[in-house]
């Protein structure tokens, strides 16, 4: 059996630790307890289930994330927008859930190759579970692990990547800009050959290139996202593991980058 048969075996056959949204909120309403608002959804999302489901994985990262507490560098992690939050806490966001998987890489040599495929996708789905409740690090994440690839768990994903990471954008993510830089580079030169920057750096006064390069890279993520139906809603029904082209995808996307890029103007410049 290959390994990705074994990896969708597993998938389909081995009892997840993470329960599911309609077992979180089933459990919940037989409490009768009141549950918050979501995070940032798409208006589609059943706004229960994922108030549920937030509710339980802010537990859980909270408790396995000592350093990210409510009061602290965590305080600002599950908002729906992040964009005013620094590059700099930012990259802490994403060290704490890099370092979600630091004990399980370091016993991988010792440990069987099922048991350590079995862990670390519960893990990776804990964090998408957390990125489909509008938790932006966690997207940000996805982008980055999706990009990269997980020798004998995850394939490299480039179409998952885009999606993820033009989502993290769209909220406020400081870091996924740079991981799609290719994809975005044409948008910063429409910029650039229409000399639009005077007008932008008068809506947004910085002298920061990497704060313009975000503010840019942000509008122009909101707009794409809606022109191209990219929402929670559309990605949270996607199986983690999948086989997609990237080139079809790119084809697509391409264009309406490019559809995007006017709309974009008239907001920032």
């Amino acid at each position: 059996m290959s390994k990705n048969e074994k990896q969708t075996e597993k998938k389909s056959n081995d009892k997840k630790q993470i329960p599911t949204k309609k077992e979180i909120v089933k459990k919940e309403e037989s409490k009768a307890v009141d549950t918050p608002q979501p995070t940032q959804v798409s208006q589609d999302t059943n706004t229960d289930d994922y108030a549920s489901v937030l509710d339980y994985i802010k537990q859980m990262f909270f408790d396995e994330t000592p350093d990210a507490s409510k009061d602290g560098a965590g305080a600002s992690f599950f908002k729906p927008d992040i964009f005013n939050i620094s590059a700099e806490v930012q990259n802490e966001y994403f060290g704490m859930l890099k370092n979600l998987f630091m004990s399980l890489n370091v016993k991988k040599p010792q440990t069987p190759l099922d048991n350590y495929i079995d862990s670390y996708y519960n893990l990776l789905e804990m964090i998408t579970e957390m990125a489909v409740c509008g938790c932006v690090p966690a997207m940000d994440y996805l982008c980055f692990i999706y990009k990269k690839g997980v020798e004998d768990v995850l394939p490299i994903n480039l179409v998952r990547a885009h999606e993820w990471g033009l989502l993290a954008i769209a909220g406020g993510s400081r870091l996924s800009p740079d991981r799609l830089r290719m994809f975005l580079d044409p948008v910063y030169s429409y910029i650039t050959e229409n000399d639009l920057l005077d007008a932008i750096l008068a809506k947004h006064p910085t002298d920061d290139d990497e704060e313009i390069i975000n503010y840019i890279a942000y509008n122009f993520a909101n707009i794409f996202n809606e022109k191209q139906g990219l929402t929670l809603e559309y990605i949270s029904k996607k199986e983690i593991i999948a086989d997609e082209s990237f080139q079809i995808f790119l084809k697509q996307a391409s264009k309406v980058r490019d559809d995007s890029l006017p709309i974009m103007a008239k907001y920032i410049a």
